[in-house]
């Protein structure tokens, strides 16, 4: 089973694609930040320090307020229908093959994954994430 990404993960594929780059040694040079920096906070989940970075270059908005917009897609999940091959939200079926290329295949298996733990626990999942949105709010207030 593939790991999941962790919060860091996805707010620094948010600032490649913010800056239009596809590997980490790309965007260290534009932020002028050393790819060792950037793999570390990786690997450390280190939000805080992405925070930092992301006030000061002023991208702040474009990078966090996706984790608004993911908890929102998340709690719409709630009446959707899960299959194997794709997602009906009762206006729209969304099929694997119609993604579109910019999105990394990698992202798109651990949706998958996702989209079936969310059918399968979605009352918990919704919570956890109400718990993460609200401490990140804490934290940065």
């Amino acid at each position: 089973m593939k790991k999941f990404l962790n919060e860091a993960d996805f707010l620094i594929n948010n600032m490649l694609n913010i800056y239009q780059v596809g590997t980490i040694s790309q965007l260290s040079h534009i932020i002028n930040v050393a790819q060792q920096t950037i793999s570390n906070w990786k690997a450390r989940n280190s939000i805080n320090a992405i925070k930092k970075l992301c006030l000061q270059l002023e991208i702040y908005d474009e990078v966090f307020g996706n984790l608004e917009e993911s908890k929102n897609n998340i709690i719409n999940l709630q009446g959707s229908n899960i299959s194997g091959s794709g997602v009906n939200n009762g206006n729209t079926i969304i099929h694997n093959s119609s993604k579109p290329s910019s999105i990394p295949d990698f992202i798109i298996e651990d949706l998958e994954i996702l989209f079936k733990r969310a059918k399968d626990n979605k009352d918990s999942l919704i919570d956890a994430m109400d718990n993460f949105i609200s401490a990140q709010k804490k934290l940065y207030r």
